[in-house]
């Protein structure tokens, strides 16, 4: 692409389908002298935001886990942070469930989540919540923790 180069050696985690995960180097594009990859789906956002959850409870870095989002330069799919987060809580344990509401609130302290982002996250998951129920009937007392 025009002004995008690949960088070589970033590192990515990826699923090895046995559940296991991988830490391979690959190349991304990143907007030329930005440094930073580009994200231009939503796809691409939740896959990128599901390896920084990850790699946020496993090394407990919420000032670099929020430095990776805001590196994403997708402010459009941020609603995203907020649903996908919140529903990886409630599949977590409570550490990490609070692990999660920690990232959630540097975010919003940070400013790389807005109130209107937040509540866009919010409004999505409740307009889900019926089908959440039937998969998790703990659902609505599991969002509560987050409202």
């Amino acid at each position: 692409d025009v002004g995008r180069r690949a960088v070589p050696g970033t590192r990515r985690w990826i699923s090895k389908g046995d559940g296991d995960m991988q830490l391979v180097v690959s190349e991304l594009a990143v907007p030329e002298g930005s440094g930073a990859p580009v994200v231009e789906t939503v796809e691409g956002f939740k896959q990128a935001f599901d390896l920084i959850v990850d790699e946020y409870l496993n090394g407990f870095d919420a000032s670099e886990a929020c430095r990776c989002v805001l590196e994403l330069q997708a402010p459009q799919f941020h609603f995203q942070v907020v649903k996908r987060g919140v529903l990886r809580a409630m599949d977590e344990a409570d550490r990490e469930r609070e692990l999660i509401a920690i990232l959630l609130s540097c975010l919003h302290e940070r400013g790389t989540l807005t109130a209107e982002q937040v509540a866009a996250g919010f409004r999505a998951i409740l307009a889900d919540l019926d089908d959440l129920t039937i998969d998790m009937p703990t659902a609505t007392p599991l969002l509560a923790h987050f409202l």
